[in-house]
């Protein structure tokens, strides 16, 4: 996110070089209408995270137009109107996913203005999810800094029979927040950061050195309970009827099943992660850098350079799974 009309994650340098928000956070990650989600906003400057910040929050109803390219419709980027429903103000949130939800913004048919014809479902991503989005705006040195974060919501599957139904109940499990279950100096031996406490800096390096850092996430397991049996990590998930899935309290690529209304058939697939790299000094040789769809791999590789003059420096690990999941940490070195 960044400051200006409208809100935008991508192409953002890891430098930190002023106030801004890194990452909005739903828990938990997927919901249907009417259940209960709290928002926690990633909020930092050069000297570190943010916690007192007066951010506004609010659940916008309104679809985008289809001529937009942003995710989240420009009319959202207001502090009040009729489709906007207040989450209140701080650097959290909590409230209720709207009963339209998944007609504004998922398979069902959206609500129809007064006077116009009802409008048409929206698409799904790439994953077969739907979300519905938060939008964040905080008033900073006499402008706005604007901010959209999402919930995925859980709808129905419109034109799949009751037998696809209900295999993908069997088969499908909510999304949860992916984590940094590690950052570590990639040597001999490795040197595991800790996560920073606000006390002392874990580690600490010379001026100008480059380290390869390594962020690791949790294995989720390869044989996963099934509601008939097991299926062990080699089998075919359709073979198993479709109700294999990853158990519940897995932080990493979780295994789930999506449905393709063309050809109205459930296809197993596991998360592709994306881990994004923040620092408030030095610099990152990519600002991100991922594991794709299906990978067997549980962590990605970055180099840091150290920048040349003495000091702290925090560094932000930001991990996104391809179905809205995020999760971060946090991590403190010492440059001298």
């Amino acid at each position: 996110m960044g400051a200006g009309c409208a809100p935008g994650f991508d192409d953002r340098p890891s430098q930190i070089v002023g106030l801004q928000f890194l990452a909005v956070r739903a828990e938990p990650a997927e919901a249907a209408p009417g259940q209960k989600i709290a928002y926690t906003a990633l909020l930092v400057d050069a000297s570190g995270e943010r916690s007192d910040a007066a951010i506004d929050w609010a659940y916008c109803s309104e679809p985008k137009p289809q001529a937009e390219l942003d995710d989240v419709a420009t009319s959202c980027f207001v502090l009040q109107a009729d489709y906007l429903t207040s989450l209140g103000t701080g650097p959290h949130a909590a409230g209720a996913l709207p009963a339209n939800a998944c007609r504004q913004f998922g398979p069902d048919v959206p609500d129809a203005m007064p006077g116009e014809p009802a409008g048409r479902p929206a698409d799904p991503d790439p994953s077969g999810g739907y979300y519905q989005p938060v939008r964040l705006i905080l008033p900073a040195d006499g402008q706005y800094l604007l901010a959209a974060g999402e919930a995925r919501l859980t709808c129905g599957l419109p034109g799949a029979t009751s037998e696809i139904f209900q295999e993908f109940r069997k088969g499908y499990r909510p999304n949860q927040n992916p984590e940094i279950q590690a950052l570590s100096v990639v040597a001999t031996p490795e040197v595991p950061l800790l996560p920073d406490d606000g006390m002392a800096p874990s580690f600490t390096v010379t001026p100008g050195k480059e380290l390869r850092l390594r962020a690791a996430w949790p294995s989720c397991p390869a044989v996963a309970a099934c509601g008939d049996g097991i299926c062990s990590a080699g089998e075919d998930l359709a073979s198993c009827a479709m109700d294999c899935k990853t158990p519940k309290g897995c932080g990493g690529s979780e295994r789930y099943v999506s449905f393709d209304p063309a050809t109205q058939a459930l296809t197993p697939r596991t998360e592709a992660m994306v881990v994004s790299f923040f620092a408030t000094r030095g610099s990152f040789a990519s600002d991100r850098t991922g594991q794709d769809e299906g990978s067997a791999a549980t962590s990605v590789e970055n180099v840091w350079t150290a920048p040349t003059q003495a000091g702290d420096v925090v560094i932000w690990a930001v991990i996104r799974d391809d179905r809205g999941g995020v999760g971060w940490k946090r991590y403190r070195v010492k440059v001298g």
